[in-house]
């Protein structure tokens, strides 16, 4: 067998590698909102709100005014790089041992999806740890974010301690409801997600699936019936559950793809080939 064995199998590795990586359906496009990079960093900054007034200018002035967005506060993503190598040996080829080294590609993709899926739910793993700030300088759950760069002193929070209840869905969908803009305006924020460990998902079935008042022999029509909800096999605490937006949730979340999966030959001889398989994102 000449040299080119190792360029003959590689859409094949390939291949069984994909058939791994997407085995998993993954919950990041459902999320994040997933874009592409051609840079080494990108950059964003949170929009604050709008004075309402400033369109009543024109009315009683005749000028139109000119307004300024305010401006929350800037963060910055960097690109990670992750690689990993494959050995494939001729003489498993030589041999008819392919089946093996197809069960290890697809063992090797399904590791690259679930080393995604982790990295995407250390969001919402790490939302209350004092070791992971976000551009405010506070955990992504925390009783006391400021409300703006230019209103500082005024805070507002999206902490709870509740469990989840019919209650206290009940309860964080109405504190999400009080919510205001930088300019003490209405923040129109409507909690009908819920985000949860595998653990809570029969409990979230019982009380969104219900149309009627849960728990109760009482005829009262549920008030979060229609709510949806999402279970993620990587949320690592079984009983922290979360309450999201589900239009405004992927204006927040953003997944950056700098450098889609690929693979390559790195190395080659006449006994083995090593392929990499490299991907880069934030």
């Amino acid at each position: 067998m000449a040299l080119h064995w190792a360029q003959t199998y590689a859409p094949v590795v390939y291949e069984w590698f994909r058939t791994g990586m997407d085995s998993v359906a993954s919950l990041i496009p459902a999320l994040f909102d997933v874009r592409t990079s051609a840079a080494a960093n990108e950059y964003a900054v949170g929009v604050g709100g709008v004075p309402t007034d400033q369109w009543d200018v024109y009315e009683t002035t005749g000028v139109t005014a000119h307004v300024d967005v305010d401006r929350y506060y800037p963060t910055t993503f960097t690109h990670e790089e992750k690689s990993i190598r494959f050995y494939l040996k001729r003489k498993d080829i030589d041999d008819d041992k392919m089946g093996a080294v197809r069960d290890a590609l697809f063992e090797l993709g399904l590791s690259a999806r679930i080393k995604q899926e982790e990295d995407a739910a250390s969001i919402f793993n790490n939302a209350f740890s004092s070791s992971y700030l976000g551009a405010d300088g506070k955990e992504l759950c925390s009783s006391t974010h400021p409300t703006g760069p230019d209103v500082a002193a005024t805070t507002y929070s999206n902490y709870g301690t509740a469990a989840l209840s019919y209650t206290n869905v009940k309860a964080a969908r109405l504190a999400m409801r009080q919510w205001v803009t930088t300019q003490n305006k209405p923040l129109p924020r409507n909690g009908r997600l819920l985000l949860l460990p595998i653990e809570l998902e029969d409990l979230a079935i019982e009380i969104t699936k219900a149309d009627k008042k849960p728990g109760t022999a009482d005829n009262d029509a549920s008030a979060i019936a229609g709510f949806q909800y999402m279970t993620w096999d990587y949320l690592t605490d079984a009983n922290n559950w979360f309450l999201l937006d589900p239009v405004y949730v992927k204006r927040y979340l953003r997944w950056y793809n700098r450098v889609p999966l690929e693979s390559r030959i790195v190395e080659q001889t006449t006994t083995h080939v090593v392929y990499e398989f490299y991907m880069r994102y934030s």
